[in-house]
């Protein structure tokens, strides 16, 4: 089949349409409710994937390319959640300070760019956090590491600056005791 991608219709409410073609010699899969629904889905044999529309994915979705969207937004609802337990924001500090942060590529990028970070071996080791998955990072791991290290970074800066009040008080009130004895 050549031609302009077609859409099968229904009648039917929400009964999808799915059509294969071989559009200016793609090989695509589309999948949608219409050209006027809400939802398309199409993926093409070089390596092109469009999602469009409000989608409800379950389960996981793996990539070997690069994503673009306007926004990721991670479930973080406290219902969805349990086992909640304190951080010691110091201790992950200390803990990313020893993560080797480097510039890399990956081995089948075809651009010349590079990217900075750590490797998911690394993080993994010092952070435990993805079970035995010793491959990939989780971002909600990653900011939350990246958080709790920003607030250690700035319990820490508390300290060591009252810790110099203190002590530059100190030295002025000697400065005016010398200064009184002129």
């Amino acid at each position: 089949m050549a031609g302009p991608p077609e859409y099968l219709e229904s009648n039917v409410k929400n009964v999808a349409a799915l059509h294969v073609t071989n559009f200016a010699n793609l090989g695509m899969l589309i999948y949608g409710f219409s050209p006027q629904g809400a939802v398309v889905f199409q993926v093409n044999n070089i390596g092109g994937v469009l999602a469009a529309g409000n989608m409800d994915v379950k389960g996981n979705i793996s990539a070997d390319f690069d994503v673009y969207a306007r926004g990721v937004r991670l479930i973080s609802d406290k219902n969805a959640k349990e086992n909640f337990l304190s951080v010691n924001t110091l201790e992950v500090l200390d803990k990313l300070a020893s993560v080797p942060i480097q510039t890399w590529n990956y081995k089948n990028d075809t651009s010349e760019g590079c990217h900075i970070g750590p490797t998911a071996q690394d993080f993994n080791a010092t952070f435990g956090l993805d079970g035995d998955d010793s491959k990939h990072i989780s971002t909600i791991d990653l900011q939350g590491v990246a958080l709790a290290a920003i607030q250690g970074l700035n319990e820490k800066l508390e300290a060591e600056n009252a810790e110099l009040h203190k002590n530059l008080a100190k030295l002025e009130a000697r400065l005016l005791a010398l200064e009184s004895k002129r």
